[in-house]
């Protein structure tokens, strides 16, 4: 049993972790935070799985948990059907990060203008960060950690490696799924169509000339492949 400070419950809930009053002390100011080791079966919840064992505390789908609403949404995270139990106004970025696991995508701006949380949605790269769960909710999605095979680098994520493209890292899981987008499409793209397919991913490391190396290093790799 963690007992807190007003402060620290404060920052509890700002970080989302579900509290509830602790019914053995008289301070008012005092809650309890509480890890249940059992998640039910089947299904995922807010907050990587943690809420309280009381009963008005726990998450229940469809049901409501400290004030918010609850919700089921599916969708196929990387060709496996996955159910998650969520605020209906969860991003879909959130959802990855934090119920799922799936940090991939990061959070560089939360208003859709770095490009550093593109996924691929139903073959079309956006900003997970813009997407709210409830759009997503069965349709396909592809996130940078569905692109390596039995311990394979994707030809993509090689070639960006190969080719220099790669700095801090902090876009590159981006920058990666919208190349994937446009060689999904095309395995000849034009610098144009490369320069537009990377428009909304931002590196502040460097300049784009080897990222868009990269992509056409990919492209002649993925070509290779078909052959």
């Amino acid at each position: 049993l963690h007992l807190l400070s007003r402060r620290q419950r404060q920052m509890c809930i700002r970080d989302r972790l579900y509290t509830v009053s602790n019914p053995n002390t008289r301070r008012n100011n005092v809650c309890a935070v509480y890890h249940d080791r059992r998640p039910l079966p089947g299904t995922q919840y807010a907050g990587a799985d943690r809420y309280s064992r009381f009963g008005h505390g726990r998450i229940t789908p469809g049901g409501r948990s400290g004030g918010r609403h609850m919700e089921n949404f599916s969708l196929y995270i990387n060709d496996v059907l996955r159910t998650v139990c969520v605020p209906p106004q969860w991003t879909l970025l959130r959802v990855l990060r934090e119920t799922l696991g799936l940090t991939g995508a990061k959070n560089g701006c939360s208003s859709g203008d770095c490009g550093a949380c593109r996924v691929i949605l139903d073959g079309t790269a956006v900003n997970a960060c813009k997407v709210p769960i409830k759009d997503a909710a069965g349709h396909r999605v592809e996130t940078i950690e569905g692109l390596s095979r039995n311990g394979q680098l994707h030809p993509i994520q090689q070639a960006f490696i190969d080719c220099g493209a790669v700095q801090c890292g902090f876009c590159t899981p981006g920058m990666v799924m919208s190349a994937k987008a446009l060689l999904d499409k095309t395995l000849h793209p034009s610098d144009e169509e490369i320069r537009e397919a990377l428009a909304p991913n931002l590196c502040r490391c460097t300049g784009y000339y080897k990222i868009e190396e990269a992509v056409r290093e990919a492209a002649r790799r993925l070509e290779a492949q078909d052959r």
